[in-house]
């Protein structure tokens, strides 16, 4: 008992364990003693050689400045730090294009967040806008000169990417996929008519103003500015009518401008039929600007039958009309017949049959002569009317309207009818003086009815000899028109025939 403590301890299995770890010797005395058993060696590994790291690519610890372990810092690492970390081409190059990236997705993401906002955005992509890409090409092809600005305005603002600007069916797809888009689809449900009328308002180019319009039409909520009566100004009516002004203004009366308002104009009327007095007023204005009669007297019938004419602001627009007209007859060298009866027929609206309709300059004058609307410059209007008859060579219309439309001219106003009957008189013998009448013959004997006196002044323009201006004799004294005026239509005839007889020979 006591050798077993002596060698090992006092509890079951203690040989064993102790075995376990330790291994037996006696030595040369006799006496045992034990050792510590060692683990065995692992295998070798592969002959595959081991790259250990650097010393010197470690973060040196400058803490530790007595470690022998640790060598001093020196100019070759910072050398080598510098070149390891230097910034390279290609990283920045990267960097700069991670950046454009970063950058273009924030504008297409604001781009198109601005777009389907619930006021109308002239930049919503509209059927129109899909259309003409795909009549006219990309910006970037030949093809599509006129709308290319535009189409690439409107592909920057709905976060369209430029380089699908080169390819047509690229950006077809873009145009049907942003068009498609859930936000544009909702935001074009309903449109409040508060934000149109703030968006018109920023408006300063046709293009704008039709996408805006047409835009609006599309969406859901009806319009009720062009369901009104046309001669009641609606705001909706106003304020695009100002629009167009200010757009026409800015391109300082540029012809194609002109031309483009008054293609909105038709487009907007066709899909209507109703657009308000300021729109039918501006359409007669500009298509007399623009020198085309025959649009011009599609205008003036739109105007005549929408009561137009009960808006008294209206009559602004007729006397710029008027005097459009004035001008292109008296600045043009020589007017073409066809084009003299075509003006004819638009003052007073001749129709086959030896008819006058009432959608006429003339029309309009004596709506306005005998009280049922009138507007500031009927004066001027009638003045104006009346040269033009007389450039036109009109003399037995005149010698008519002397008797027709004369009176009710001089008894307009009660409170100054000296000076109206004296501006009525000024009128027709400016008017006489710019008579330029070919042979009349016997023909008009017997014939004195308005109709009959315009149906024969129209057939004898193919006759007559146009004039400039400046070779037309003026008469002396107005009282010298008005003679000849009361005279019959055969006397009224012989006597400008021979005031013109005395211009000729004072040349």
């Amino acid at each position: 008992m006591a050798k077993q403590r002596a060698y090992g301890g006092n509890y079951p299995g203690w040989f064993e364990v102790c075995t376990r770890q330790m291994i037996r010797h006696v030595d040369a005395y006799g006496a045992p003693y034990w050792t510590r058993r060692r683990k065995k060696l692992l295998p070798s590994g592969s002959e595959t050689p081991v790259e250990y790291f650097q010393v010197s690519n470690l973060l040196l610890d400058l803490d530790a400045e007595e470690a022998k372990t640790v060598r001093p810092f020196r100019d070759a690492d910072e050398l080598q730090m510098r070149d390891e970390w230097k910034a390279r081409s290609e990283r920045a190059v990267a960097g700069v294009q991670a950046r454009q990236i970063r950058d273009q997705i924030n504008n297409w993401r604001c781009s198109i967040h601005k777009t389907s906002q619930p006021a109308p955005n002239v930049w919503r992509i509209t059927p129109h806008d899909v259309m003409s890409a795909a009549l006219l090409g990309s910006p970037a092809s030949e093809s599509g000169i006129g709308e290319r600005s535009r189409l690439k305005s409107l592909c920057e603002a709905n976060g369209i990417p430029q380089h699908a600007l080169a390819d047509d069916r690229h950006l077809l797809r873009w145009l049907l996929l942003r068009r498609r888009s859930p936000d544009q689809q909702g935001s074009e449900a309903a449109i409040d008519r508060r934000h149109l009328a703030i968006s018109l308002r920023a408006q300063k180019s046709v293009e704008d103003i039709r996408s805006l319009v047409s835009l609006s039409l599309n969406g859901q909520t009806e319009l009720g500015g062009f369901d009104k009566v046309q001669a009641r100004r609606s705001a909706i009516t106003s304020l695009t009518r100002k629009a167009c002004d200010r757009a026409l203004a800015q391109a300082g009366g540029c012809r194609s401008t002109v031309l483009e308002t008054l293609t909105f104009l038709g487009n907007l009327y066709e899909r209507r039929k109703s657009i308000g007095s300021p729109l039918l007023g501006l359409a007669l204005k500009l298509s007399a600007q623009a020198g085309e009669l025959e649009a011009a007297s599609d205008w003036l019938k739109r105007f005549y039958d929408g009561r137009a004419w009960e808006d008294c602001k209206t009559g602004k627009d007729i006397t710029a009309a008027l005097d459009s007209l004035m001008r292109s007859v008296a600045e043009s060298g020589d007017v073409q017949v066809v084009e003299r009866q075509r003006l004819m027929r638009l003052l007073v609206g001749l129709r086959e049959g030896e008819q006058m309709a009432p959608e006429s300059v003339r029309g309009l004058l004596m709506i306005f002569l005998e009280g049922k609307s009138r507007p500031f410059g009927v004066y001027t209007m009638y003045g104006t009317y009346l040269e033009l008859l007389g450039r036109l060579g009109a003399g037995r219309l005149l010698w008519r309207e002397w008797r027709e439309s004369g009176p009710l001219a001089k008894g307009m106003s009660e409170k100054n009818k000296e000076w109206n009957e004296d501006f009525v008189n000024t009128s027709f013998a400016t008017a006489v003086c710019q008579l330029s009448m070919a042979r009349l013959g016997a023909e008009s004997q017997g014939k004195s009815k308005l109709e009959e006196c315009a149906w024969l002044d129209y057939k004898a323009m193919s006759e007559m000899t146009w004039h400039s201006s400046g070779s037309v004799p003026e008469l002396v004294k107005r009282d010298d028109a008005v003679e000849l005026l009361e005279l019959p239509l055969d006397g009224f005839v012989r006597g400008v025939g021979a005031i013109r007889s005395k211009g000729v020979e004072g040349e």
